[in-house]
């Protein structure tokens, strides 16, 4: 008897494996695939099988999956299971081992915008309607251990065909590692990732699940040295703007857990970006660049409208605006608004419910921001001759940022113009309610660079010239005191003004300073408490036809630039404006004068003007007081005293003049 148990055990074990290892991997060389085809009308190849009965283990190799018009879909260089068949006795699901080998996922986008594979994600749409479809799970995961899960060399192979040039992406190499993955939340359960789109691009994602039902988990991510042409490709035909050059870093960690999902936290975000650089199609010019830029933040709370960022740095920054001919600017073209849809009342409701349900505001915070290094290129089409200002070596550092409007933004800033002469401004700025405080240095700004937008109208130009200038400003709206006031000191050095006409000097100022000043705007004042002149010269000129030079300077509406077809502000009602010199000082004066309209021309130099004027106003009734003496030619004296009402000098004007020992050549 017992001999005959064991012959049927040997026997059955026998053919158990014979089924297993020579049947099973026939079968599924040979009807699988009719039966996949049955089912999806896609075709499967399978190379070959085998199965190993006594450790319960699956191989399979060459498997590849076409779709219905025979294009390849997927292919596996190999599959393996390995199944643990002492778990299996106590109804557990236990897989020792799973491994994919070299996995190849081919992805086409059509022009129609349609996918490769959407034919799979309609099977079983005619039967979803059944009573069996109908009945729901408890929703709780079944018991399943997974020793190791194992993906190698995976590639995706993305083709979209839906703009004007076909996009070809190739993904890989992609891995992927479960290790000790219990759905009872037992084991480790750690994760890992990896993608690579093209060289050392690399997305890399890696942690632990800590419980499944209800969900959480907490790791890692890191992408490195990402290109920015894929992020242009889909925006192209919504921009002139093109992607030539940029690579992108960013790494964080987070940690989900969605039993508690108001504390779903992103932390240690870093994103750096390197190498930025946009310029418009069909063109070298850039007209966007970023040598370096870093942020880092966190922690953010995304269901709590909370982010914390500890610092955004950018350095070697770069800007091209332009302004066309047509008065428009560059930038204007680049992202080309389009009319916004008209919204049901259906639609408002929505949205109102939405913002209602999402009602909470943000709470963020930008502890530093600093940019070095920077310039802005400002090229201007629309004057006779263009002109091109630069504000370069631009340095800004801005403390804390919050969406609290009430609390005051600290900067520093400090920035050449045309790489002559700097600019520095410093303090603080309150959104909410606004007010600010500053303090302006401007230190020997250069003129000629804006001679352009002068001679664009006059027949002037700006041969030398430099501004200093130190302010405090502050504003803060009022009834009761002005808006803004400015106190500080100005002053113009070597400035100096042709005539283009005959390139002979028109004006031109050694030194001229205003010392003490206070600008007061809405209402509007200005106050000076010193002014001085310092070598001045002014070539006054009476030509044959009796036209003074300082008359016709200004240039005839038929020689300016034909006026461009934009929209103009209607101009405003003109306002007083106030403006007080308490004592003006002048020095080492010198006029040319000359008149050739005479019959006997007349020519002469009056120098080594000086004097003072007390109280020059535009204000009705202040009176001015004056004292002037010069030289005429070699031994004549000229003096000047009097008073007079600056404001309306036809309306007040007594003033004494004397000459003596003037040339009678000259005086005739």
């Amino acid at each position: 008897m017992r001999k005959w148990l064991w012959r049927t055990i040997w026997i059955l074990m026998g053919l158990y494996v014979v089924l297993v290892m020579f049947v099973a991997p026939y079968l599924i060389r040979t009807k699988v695939p009719g039966i996949v085809h049955d089912l999806t009308g896609g075709t499967l190849q399978i190379d070959g099988a085998a199965i190993n009965p006594l450790i319960l283990n699956l191989s399979l190799e060459g498997v590849r999956f076409l779709d219905p018009k025979g294009e390849p879909l997927l292919s596996l260089q190999r599959f393996d299971v390995n199944l643990d068949a002492v778990h299996l006795l106590y109804g557990k699901l236990s897989i020792e081992y799973i491994g994919l080998f070299s996995p190849k996922f081919n992805i086409v986008r059509q022009k129609d915008g349609t996918f490769n594979f959407d034919w799979l994600m309609h099977l079983g749409d005619a039967n979803a309607s059944g009573p069996a479809a109908a009945k729901e799970g408890d929703g709780k995961l079944p018991a399943i251990a997974l020793g190791k899960f194992e993906l190698e060399d995976g590639s995706v192979a993305f083709t979209d065909h839906t703009q004007a040039e076909p996009l070809h992406v190739q993904v890989g190499p992609i891995g992927l590692e479960l290790t000790d993955v219990d759905t009872a939340g037992h084991g480790s359960n750690h994760y890992h990732f990896y993608a690579g789109l093209s060289g050392d691009e690399m997305l890399d994602i890696q942690g632990n699940i800590r419980n499944y039902q209800p969900f959480s988990t907490k790791g890692k991510v890191d992408y490195n040295a990402g290109k920015l042409y894929l992020v242009y490709y889909f925006l192209q035909n919504y921009t002139p703007l093109e992607v030539a050059e940029g690579r992108i870093h960013f790494g964080l960690t987070y940690d989900a857990d969605m039993a508690h999902p108001e504390k779903i936290a992103v932390d240690d975000i870093s994103v750096a970006l390197r190498k930025l650089r946009i310029t418009q199609k069909n063109h070298h010019t850039d007209v966007f660049r970023i040598g370096e830029m870093n942020v880092a933040a966190g922690p953010v709370y995304p269901l709590q409208h909370e982010v914390e960022v500890a610092s955004v740095t950018l350095d070697r920054a770069f800007v091209g605006v332009e302004r066309l001919g047509d008065g428009t600017v560059n930038w204007q073209h680049f992202f080309p608004s389009s009319p916004a849809p008209e919204k049901t009342e259906a639609a408002v409701a929505e949205n109102n419910a939405t913002a209602a349900d999402d009602g909470k505001p943000w709470n963020a915070v930008i502890h530093k921001i600093v940019l070095t290094n920077a310039m802005i290129k400002m090229t201007d089409r629309t004057l006779s001759k263009t002109a091109v200002e630069t504000v370069d070596d631009i340095n800004v550092t801005v403390g804390t940022v919050t969406t609290d409007l009430s609390k005051p933004v600290g900067f520093e800033s400090r920035f050449a113009v045309n790489k002559r002469g700097s600019i520095d401004v410093n303090g603080s700025v309150t959104p909410q309610p606004l007010h600010a405080d500053a303090y302006l240095n401007i230190m020997g700004l250069s003129l000629p660079p804006f001679s352009p937008y002068v001679e664009d109208n006059t027949f002037a130009k700006i041969m030398d010239g430099r501004i200093s200038m130190t302010s405090k400003i502050a504003y803060a709206p009022s009834d009761k005191r002005p808006d803004l006031t400015a106190r500080g000191n100005f002053k113009l050095e070597d400035f100096l003004v042709n005539d283009v006409r005959n390139a002979s000097p028109l004006a031109s100022v050694g030194a001229l300073e205003a010392k003490a000043y206070l600008l007061e705007l809405m209402p509007n004042r200005l106050f000076v408490d010193t002014a001085g002149i310092n070598s001045f010269y002014a070539d006054v000129t009476v030509d044959r036809n009796k036209t003074l030079n300082f008359a016709g300077i200004v240039k005839p509406e038929g020689a300016k630039k034909p006026e461009t077809k934009t929209k103009t502000a209607a101009k405003a009602p003109e306002s007083g404006f106030p403006v007080r010199i308490v004592r003006t000082l002048i020095k080492n004066g010198a006029v040319h004068f000359a008149d050739y309209s005479l019959p006997l021309p007349f020519d002469t130099q009056i120098h080594d003007v000086g004097g003072q004027v007390l109280g020059i106003s535009t204000v009705a009734d202040d009176t001015t007081f004056l004292s002037l003496n010069g030289e005429i030619d070699r031994y004549g004296v000229a003096r000047a005293e009097g008073s007079l009402n600056t404001a309306k000098p036809k309306k007040f004007t007594d003033i004494n003049v004397a000459f003596r020992n003037v040339d009678l050549h000259s005086l005739s």
